[in-house]
């Protein structure tokens, strides 16, 4: 980042210091070993339906593997509200996602009984029902707000597969932007052959729109086969289980994107008239995007999966799950057991354990929960 950039982004931390105190928090959590008495991070799967079909979603995408039969799952209220109670005095981190968490039935409501309790709260969200749930939103005092934004209207709209989309997101952003205490807005850009032609463009876009603080880059997550066949037959082996949700992330060709996504962060980084802070997801160097795209079992330096002892992800059916993309080794369901009972039982211990022992798993190198 420049100067400039580095100024805004001191300005913005200082103007949402909840949102920076977790941050602070989950890097003193990685300087010590160690399992955390209760999760830092709790991630609620709120609602298993999505109204876009976005080309490079690992869900519903092109490749997605979600399921027509679950599309309307979700926890009702009354179980959310429980699970708060139990959660509330650990003080952990709540991220909103899906699906798209903005379609549940008592979305309202959740992110009042959430913020009631003082909980800090992050919607991750395409952005279309922005406008309907402002209000609730403002009202509520949610913290910050991750929504997709994937080209200037025109490439947006053919990417999500739906004409209107992006006036629909500026709008639900512009009356965002008109409350006196509005969240802290992420646009996460995630970067893919259909947009990097136009994903300058869209940063200029950024750069003038009041209610953006931040753009997110994203690199995107990718399985090769021989890596998803590798973590089947481990999964298989080890924990009797069918492991097949990589499949959604499933790319043998990535090294192809390597050098206009290169390009492209270097005429980013070195362009001075972008005021707004620009980071990249992963944090990575630019000399680590070719083997990031090139070479899948390369780490990058990152040998640790810090989700395994930090956060959980509870799945719409109540299923509960550490790796939120990849949710097949179930360690409980919240409609049978509690969250502390779960985080510490033996299904968590022996993956855990596993890891620790045998290595991370073939998918584990290109997923965000290890570069967080």
């Amino acid at each position: 980042m420049n100067h400039k950039q580095t100024s805004s982004l001191f300005r913005v931390a200082l103007k949402n210091p909840k949102v920076s105190l977790n941050k602070i928090k989950h890097f003193i959590d990685k300087q010590f070993d160690g399992t955390l008495p209760f999760p830092r991070l709790l991630r609620f799967f709120l609602f298993y339906g999505c109204n876009l079909r976005c080309r490079m979603c690992g869900q519903w995408g092109e490749k997605g593997i979600a399921s027509i039969s679950e599309a309307k799952d979700f926890i009702a209220l009354d179980k959310l509200v429980r699970l708060l109670d139990e959660a509330a005095p650990h003080h952990p981190e709540i991220y909103l996602w899906g699906g798209e968490p903005t379609l549940h039935p008592n979305f309202q409501e959740f992110i009042h009984e959430i913020k009631k309790r003082k909980l800090t709260c992050t919607i991750n969200t395409n952005g279309l029902l922005l406008e309907r749930h402002c209000q609730a939103i403002l009202e509520n005092h949610v913290d910050s707000i991750d929504v997709s934004l994937l080209g200037t209207e025109q490439v947006h709209d053919f990417i999500v597969r739906a004409p209107g989309s992006y006036k629909q997101v500026m709008r639900g952003l512009s009356a965002l932007s008109r409350g006196k205490q509005r969240p802290l807005i992420n646009a996460i850009v995630t970067l893919s052959n259909n947009n990097l032609e136009n994903a300058e463009s869209l940063l200029s876009e950024i750069e003038t729109n009041p209610a953006i603080d931040l753009t997110i880059l994203q690199l995107g997550w990718f399985v090769p086969c021989a890596a998803g066949k590798g973590y089947e037959d481990r999964m298989r082996d080890e924990f009797s289980i069918r492991a097949e949700s990589w499949r959604g992330f499933q790319n043998d060709d990535p090294a192809e994107k390597a050098p206009d996504t290169k390009d492209f962060l270097e005429r980013v980084t070195n362009n001075r008239r972008y005021k707004k802070p620009i980071l990249l997801f992963p944090d990575i160097k630019l000399t680590q995007v070719t083997p990031y795209f090139a070479n899948h079992a390369d780490l990058l330096g990152h040998s640790k999966c810090w989700t395994l002892y930090r956060g959980l992800d509870i799945r719409p059916n109540g299923d509960v799950v550490i790796c939120a993309d990849f949710p097949d080794y179930i360690l409980g369901n919240i409609h049978e057991e509690s969250i502390q009972r779960i985080w510490s039982g033996g299904k968590a211990k022996a993956f855990r354990e596993s890891i620790a022992k045998n290595g991370l798993l073939p998918i584990c190198s290109r997923c965000c929960g290890l570069f967080r």
